[in-house]
């Protein structure tokens, strides 16, 4: 891992994954945290582990956007607008596996 002054830092793991990392955040509570060209099994392992210990929401700018959780209690602590229009409901994912193959789904094309 190597950390810049502005919050950027790069991300790698053994089996060769990683991510761009962006935290905006210099004190001691993480309020966000944004990840760019993440890949690798270790990678979303890791990422399932976080928001499991964290009861984080992972959110993606797909089209549509799309929400993940990793247990079914943290759907009711969601804002308004997580599930809203625009925004697919959240899905509850079990593993690092699942998450990865959620966000990286086929997308059904709408019709314009």
């Amino acid at each position: 891992m190597s950390r810049e002054p502005d919050g950027f830092f790069k991300l790698y793991f053994a089996d060769g994954g990683g991510a761009d990392v962006y935290s905006g955040d210099d004190d001691d509570v993480v309020q966000h945290i944004g990840f760019n060209r993440p890949g690798g099994d270790m990678f979303f392992d890791a990422l399932y582990r976080l928001a499991e210990v964290t009861k984080s929401v992972v959110f993606w700018p797909s089209k549509p956007p799309a929400v993940a959780v990793t247990d079914e209690t943290t759907l009711a602590h969601l804002p308004d607008g997580f599930s809203g229009d625009g925004i697919g409901p959240a899905w509850v994912v079990h593993s690092g596996r699942e998450l990865r193959d959620y966000i990286f789904r086929k997308r059904e094309r709408r019709q314009p």
